[in-house]
């Protein structure tokens, strides 16, 4: 017999199947999970609405099941497009989840010396955000979030590793391939 717990499920089961979702795009899956689930017992008593509050109180009761987990159904900004991105992500960075890239460790303090985490500074991020602050992207002169390609390659000085300026070029030009950094014209 279906539950409202099968609503979880079946969304999850989507998301993994995708890399990336929109906003919109989640919120429909959403929507044909509780169609789905509400055809095999109709008697369960799941609510769609399609307003932004129903959608993060969502996202929120989705988030609590994972944390056990160490995953988290995360929000995001295209950068290019504007849009309300979520992804699946895992927040645990044990030797497991770092066997799930093909960088090594020294390219990934590499990538986190780029664009270091810290506590968000309030005047920067919009209200509606919980994320965490990207040093040297978001403090870059005149709020242009980005840093030159000189810059990220100093930053190779600051690693406790042995990693060279041209291997640092490199794996910038691999970040940018791959889509975690935008290279501008």
């Amino acid at each position: 017999m279906a539950s409202s717990n099968d609503v979880q499920r079946l969304f999850l089961q989507a998301v993994l199947s995708r890399r990336i979702l929109s906003q919109q795009l989640a919120a429909k899956i959403w929507e044909k999970c509780i169609e789905a689930v509400k055809t095999v017992n109709q008697t369960l008593d799941i609510e769609f609405n399609d307003d932004r509050a129903s959608w993060d109180d969502w996202v929120t009761k989705l988030n609590t099941s994972l944390n056990p987990l160490d995953l988290e159904f995360a929000h995001l900004f295209d950068e290019t497009s504007g849009k309300d991105m979520y992804a699946l992500v895992n927040r645990k960075g044990d030797q497991v989840a770092q066997m799930a890239t093909e960088y090594t460790a020294a390219e990934i303090a590499y990538f986190k010396g780029v664009v270091r985490i810290l506590p968000p500074l309030k005047s920067l991020v919009p209200p509606n955000l919980d994320c965490l602050q990207l040093e040297q992207i978001m403090l870059a002169p005149n709020e242009s979030y980005c840093v030159s390609s000189l810059a990220a390659l100093r930053e190779v000085n600051s690693l406790k590793t042995n990693m060279t300026k041209t291997q640092a070029e490199s794996v910038l030009g691999s970040f940018v391939a791959k889509g975690w950094l935008l290279k501008s014209k």
